[in-house]
């Protein structure tokens, strides 16, 4: 940590807020109730106390809105955790109780560095093949010849398994029909050959797996796509839930759930507007005819009816990896890059990557996974190996949540004889988002604890630094 005079790894603290239960308090609230004797927070609930009582403020009591150091040279971060308010709740053998977590003092004469940075969500790996929107990037029709692609798969778990010669890869292919002798028009023959390739592609995909006796296991999935909007599903503006066809099978119709990550990846894109996804339905590719044998994931007929015909581009997303169940690994996301390997113009054909893979920022696994390694570790045992799955340690961040982050960096310097000792401390404060219609919006009360009582505080500080990140 050379910000603050010292390269030594940050002891982390982690304080994590619950919505609704955290506000910018005011001035003077004590850390303990002095009629019960319980500390005086809820679970979830964070504060800021004067440390020392050296200023206007006295110790173990709370500073208000734009306090500055003149006011309390020293302050400290206090979490409730669920038995502060309710003493009885307390933790099994070998866990001690802990009522409230409580930061390193923070010196308001020592550089202080802040960040804050917003949960962003995931995104994935995705590759349009043919676009006829403006007649641009359309695939080239030829009769009797063989369509490929070669998609290779790179990412964190295929690196370790596989060398950078020899990568794990895909190469679907499809010979396409003499067009001329059928009379299909070039829009017709596009929407042949995009369908059986999807087809060939899905046959592979591990979200889909519809053939009898072959293992499909590869992290990705294929969508036959109608640019001009004409037929199918808009995955950017398609309810999160739908189940989206994807492909009709003699097994029934396969179909993906859209999620919200899904859906706001689609969204972040460059997808050409207003393009919607078709079902695949090979007895039906080339003629542009209603998919009436489609059956939705219920059995029936699926509602409202979607047509099967006209695709004229391919779109491959590259999906994440399994997740074991004590899984270490932060990298979830395959990532792929597609050639086209025979029967495409590669001088014309559109071949774009629309959306990088991204693991995100901010989510509750990630997260997770940082507390156990430091302030949750920390706290209750030193040594984290298979045992966990038999000890349950207690973790306050709520799976499936995203999280903004409030980072101080701060340190102590003792003198030791005649040595000085810096010792550098990292207070990080998780503030929940509510996931609405697509939008993440932090927590309000919790960002104004944040924004009008500890950042006023630290801009009063010696040198402080401060950044925000979008």
């Amino acid at each position: 940590m050379n910000r603050t005079k010292d390269n030594k790894r940050p002891i982390e603290q982690i304080f994590v807020a619950k919505a609704g239960v955290t506000t910018a308090h005011a001035a003077g609230q004590p850390l303990t109730n002095a009629t019960t004797g319980s500390v005086d927070l809820v679970n979830g609930q964070i504060k800021v106390f004067s440390y020392g009582g050296y200023g206007t403020t006295a110790s173990n009591q709370t500073i208000s809105a734009g306090q500055t150091v003149v006011n309390a040279p020293d302050i400290f971060i206090v979490q409730g955790n669920p038995s502060a308010s309710n003493p009885a709740n307390v933790l099994p053998y070998p866990l001690e109780t802990r009522p409230y977590e409580k930061s390193e003092p923070l010196v308001g004469n020592n550089k202080i560095i802040y960040t804050y940075k917003a949960a962003k969500r995931p995104t994935y790996d995705t590759v349009i093949i043919g676009d006829t929107v403006g007649n641009a990037g359309a695939i080239n029709v030829l009769d009797e010849s063989t369509y490929a692609l070669k998609i290779a798969f790179y990412g964190k778990d295929f690196d370790e398994a596989y060398s950078g010669t020899h990568p794990n890869s895909l190469t679907p292919s499809y010979t396409s029909k003499d067009y001329t002798t059928l009379g299909y028009t070039a829009v017709k023959a596009t929407d042949d050959i995009v369908q059986n390739l999807a087809y060939i592609v899905n046959k592979n995909s591990k979200a889909l797996s519809f053939t009898k006796g072959f293992q499909a296991k590869k992290p990705i999935i294929a969508f036959a796509v109608d640019t001009t909007g004409t037929q199918g599903i808009n995955p950017v503006t398609a309810t999160v839930g739908t189940a989206i066809p994807v492909v009709n099978t003699n097994v029934g119709l396969k179909t993906i759930i859209l999620t919200q990550e899904i859906k706001s990846s689609f969204a972040a894109s460059g997808i050409p507007s207003g393009a919607k996804i078709i079902p695949i339905d090979l007895s039906l590719a080339g003629t542009g005819a209603a998919g009436t044998s489609l059956l939705g994931p219920d059995g029936v007929a699926y509602s409202p009816a979607v047509l099967s015909g006209e695709a004229d581009a391919l779109i491959l997303m590259a999906l994440d990896r399994d997740i074991a169940y004590e899984d270490r690994t932060k990298q979830v996301k395959a990532r792929i890059d597609v050639g086209l390997f025979d029967g495409f113009n590669f001088n014309t054909v559109k071949n774009a990557k629309i959306q990088k893979a991204f693991e995100g920022e901010g989510l509750s696994r990630q997260w997770k996974m940082f507390y156990k390694d430091t302030a949750g570790q920390r706290k209750y045992s030193a040594y984290r190996g298979f045992e966990e799955m038999k000890t349950e340690y207690p973790v306050p961040i709520v799976d499936g949540t995203y999280y903004d982050a409030a980072i101080i960096e701060h340190y102590h310097a003792d003198l030791i004889g005649t040595d000085t000792i810096v010792k550098p401390f990292k207070a990080i404060i998780l503030i929940p988002n509510v996931d609405s219609s697509g939008t993440l919006t932090p927590d309000a009360g919790a960002v104004a604890l944040v924004t009008t009582i500890i950042l006023p505080w630290i801009n009063s500080t010696n040198s402080p630094i401060v950044s925000i990140l979008g």
